[in-house]
């Protein structure tokens, strides 16, 4: 069986890969890989694999207008359809063009996810996930996944009556459709038992590894997207097979040319580097011979000593700058569909351990800038939040242009 690999980005700018192999057992073997979108020479490495992308979708019914800056998915004759932000699809596309073979939405293991762990998996059935910020209900026809209803998850406790009313829903849109009577629990340490429907859990587990964490369950999801069951795809254009090989052949040549060449130009370093450790060793058998010696270790000893005393000093009188804290504030609180461009710095005159920092970037819409700023306000290490101007984009109207001014103490005492 080939290698299957699914893709999805993180909040906090990141992608995470899951990538699965059939072992000769029939057992899978799954691997989980993380790195920054920003790391162009990561995503370089994945050579010629075919990956499967999976970007954030809502689900609606067909018939309704699509909202603006949005894609669908999905065939003529399907009652529901799932929609995407361009913005996230194209993040996908621009950063994985190369091996991007397929983009779908990123609940597609509502629909994979049973059909690969169930013991005696149904060709339809509910599935319910719950995630951080939700309840996500999956319904799965004959394979395939119509749709995905999302609930808030403080009405845990409402979930039974919440899929009668998806029932009752559903009767109306497809009246000679059979609503599904078997219901899968993904990943839930609570047991449920409903009157109308047949429970079972599925946990998640390769062998002694177990995935419980959103993104990676996600990905897994797209990594076997089409393998089990029926997926609707957004429309994207990719390269083949036969230019992905190509591709990495090209990669790997040069990396061996490079390879090479630094070979060559090393040599003499490295025999530099020989005779300098042979000239260590020597002077480290010398320095033994004078060491036997009493009143010379007196004095090695006194100044060991002196030497502790300085580093002491050193230690006590250092300060450490927290610019890494202040990234990752930044990246902690910043909220979706808002996107940070310059980031510059000043001393402040009146402190010599408080910095001025201008934050600049555009956003969807003032909403997030506000939001972004509340959040900032709350953090400890951030004081002095202030909005420096906010006005729309000249190029663009949907999106706005803004700059935040804050202070920050880069200094540990």
């Amino acid at each position: 069986m080939p290698l299957l690999s699914g893709i999805v980005a993180t909040e906090d700018g990141r992608f995470v890969m899951a990538s699965l192999r059939k072992k000769k057992s029939g057992a899978y073997h799954c691997s989980i890989n993380r790195w920054s979108m920003r790391n162009k020479i990561r995503t370089i490495f994945l050579f010629n694999r075919s990956v499967c992308c999976g970007v954030p979708s809502f689900w609606q019914p067909a018939t309704s207008i699509i909202p603006g800056n949005r894609i669908s998915a999905g065939a003529d004759g399907d009652f529901f359809r799932p929609i995407a932000n361009t913005i996230d699809a194209d993040l996908q596309k621009n950063a994985l063009s190369n091996n991007i073979s397929a983009l779908v939405p990123d609940n597609t293991f509502l629909c994979e996810v049973p059909l690969l762990f169930a013991d005696r998996p149904q060709s339809s059935f509910i599935s319910v996930y719950f995630a951080k910020n939700g309840v996500s209900i999956g319904v799965v026809i004959d394979k395939k996944l119509v749709v995905v209803f999302n609930m808030a998850a403080e009405k845990i406790t409402l979930l039974e009556s919440h899929l009668g009313r998806i029932k009752r829903y559903w009767a109306k849109v497809y009246p000679t459709g059979a609503f599904p009577e078997h219901v899968y629990i993904i990943n839930s340490k609570d047991k449920f038992e409903f009157q109308d429907f047949s429970i079972h859990h599925i946990a998640i587990k390769f062998g002694d590894m177990t995935l419980n964490a959103d993104e990676e369950i996600r990905a897994l999801g797209c990594a076997l997207s089409g393998q089990t069951g029926n997926i609707p795809a957004f429309q994207i254009s990719s390269i083949d097979y036969l230019s992905r090989v190509l591709r990495s052949a090209i990669i790997i040549g040069s990396a061996a040319i490079i390879l090479i060449s630094a070979l060559f130009t090393l040599t003499p370093a490295i025999l530099f580097k020989i005779t300098e450790t042979r000239l260590h060793y020597l002077e480290a058998k010398y320095r033994s011979g004078i060491m036997e010696n009493r009143e010379i270790r007196d004095l090695a000893g006194r100044n060991d000593s002196l030497a502790k005393d300085i580093l002491s000093l050193q230690a006590k009188f250092s300060k450490q700058t927290r610019w890494s804290g202040f990234l990752e504030t930044i990246g902690k609180n910043r909220p979706n569909g808002l996107f940070l461009e310059k980031l510059g710095s000043e001393p402040v005159a009146s402190s010599s351990s408080k910095i001025r920092i201008a934050i600049s970037g555009s956003a969807e819409n003032e909403t997030l800038v506000t939001d972004f700023i509340a959040r900032l306000q709350k953090d400890e290490l951030v004081s002095g939040v202030s909005l420096s101007f906010l006005e729309k984009n000249e190029k663009n109207k949907k999106i706005c242009n803004f700059r935040i001014i804050c202070l920050i103490n880069i200094i540990n005492n």
